[in-house]
């Protein structure tokens, strides 16, 4: 196996479906493969049930396409990508639509639950930390600035009664409560920047 750069194919030899990639080095990719499927734990779910229901023989490691030029890798695993469609379940096992993108990509629900839990709290990057009032008006200017947000940038511009997405949504009294202090908050934060606070 050659350790250059280029477009490869994991072929399943029994059903004719194929997973696309592409590696700067050829050699290592496969190994890496190999190594994920036969532990269990490759983050491709459709290849590695696959590869637990054929069998490792049933699997073969084919080069597409050496690339030297490896700004092109993405672009050249993208023509392949097209040209087999194997993002679409009968053809292959690839996840993603788009080469080098996570279009088409969805984690699973233990994932999703495991990635929450992980900035939850303490364990967030901005516990505990306050941006200052300079930053926060230079961020209010620059979304000013650029219209984000405002009028029809915003995501919820026009999107009333039945179009909403909360619409007849019953939020839950906890996260009414929830929503209420948030506001309140807001509010006093505000009130704290211009001076107006009032104590009662």
């Amino acid at each position: 196996m050659t350790t250059e750069s280029g477009i490869y194919a994991f072929i399943n030899t029994q059903n004719g479906k194929i997973y696309i990639g592409s590696a700067q080095n050829l050699n290592k990719r496969e190994a890496a493969h190999l190594r994920s499927l036969r532990g269990q734990y490759h983050r491709n779910p459709y290849l590695q049930s696959a590869w637990n229901l054929y069998g490792s023989a049933s699997f073969h490691f084919e080069i597409l396409e050496l690339v030297n030029d490896k700004s092109q890798l993405i672009s050249r695993e993208q023509f392949y990508l097209d040209k087999y469609k194997t993002f679409r379940r009968e053809n292959g096992y690839n996840i993603r639509i788009v080469a080098g993108s996570n279009l088409g990509f969805k984690h699973s629900s233990k994932t999703q639950k495991k990635m929450s839990e992980s900035k939850k709290g303490a364990k967030h990057p901005l516990f505990g930390k306050h941006r200052s009032k300079e930053t926060r008006e230079k961020i209010s200017k620059t979304k000013k600035d650029k219209g984000i947000h405002a009028g029809k940038n915003n995501p919820m511009f026009g999107r009333r009664g039945t179009k909403s997405p909360f619409y007849k949504v019953c939020r839950s009294q906890i996260t009414r409560d929830k929503i209420s202090k948030g506001h309140r908050r807001r509010r006093e934060r505000q009130e704290q920047e211009s001076g107006q606070l009032h104590l009662f």
